[in-house]
Parts: structure tokens; sequence; C-alpha cells
């Protein structure tokens, strides 16, 4: 949620700087359609391209308030050391399907 949160905020405020400074700098004759048009397509890209970056400052600041506590280390400390056992022990040839075949799920062909 805060994420989307930080999202928005970064969103909105780069929407209102494109829109004061098209219109500080077109003063007397405001192109209102390519602004609308320029803005919307703005308002659309802008969320999905900075998104992995809010959430990312979502996360720093959550574990900055929230920072997690010796249970929490020790269960992420096995966690590691479980998946890097397991990935030790794969066949020379064998990729990480995800537990499912590769096939998505489905039996294979004959």
């Amino acid at each position: 949620m805060g994420a989307i949160t930080i999202n928005t905020i970064l969103t909105f405020a780069a929407v209102a700087v494109v829109m004061a400074i098209v219109i500080i700098d077109t003063a007397p004759t405001i192109p209102a359609v390519p602004l609308v048009v320029a803005l919307c397509a703005m308002a659309a890209t802008v969320p999905v391209a900075v998104y992995p970056f809010t959430y990312t400052i979502w996360l720093a600041i959550d574990l900055r308030v929230h920072p997690p506590d010796q249970t929490e280390l020790d269960d992420a400390a096995a966690a590691c050391a479980e998946s890097s056992t397991r990935t030790a022990t794969l066949p020379a040839g064998a990729r990480r399907s995800g537990g499912r075949g590769g096939r998505g799920g489905r039996s294979p062909r004959t």
C-alpha cells in the first residue's frame, strides 16, 4: 500500500510540474488538446516506470520503521542455507523448474 502511495504522489507531482512548465511557457495561447494528450500519456506511463523504485523506497522505509528481530533474521539465514544446499545438490544438466517439471504442471506428451 505504501509503494502505491509513493508512486501516486510522484506521478501527481510529475504531471503537475510538466503542466505548470507548459502553461508558463505558452501562457497567452495554451495548447490545451496536445497538453491533455501528453499529460494523459504521462499519467499512464510514469507509474509503471517508477514502480520498482517506489517499491524499493517503501521497503527501505518499512525496514527502518520496523527492523527485523533476531528470529526473523535466523529464519532468513536458515532459508538461504537451505536454498543453497538444494541448488548445490542438483544434477549437472538439471534446471530449476519451480516444482512443475518445466511444463506448467502438465504431464509429458507421448
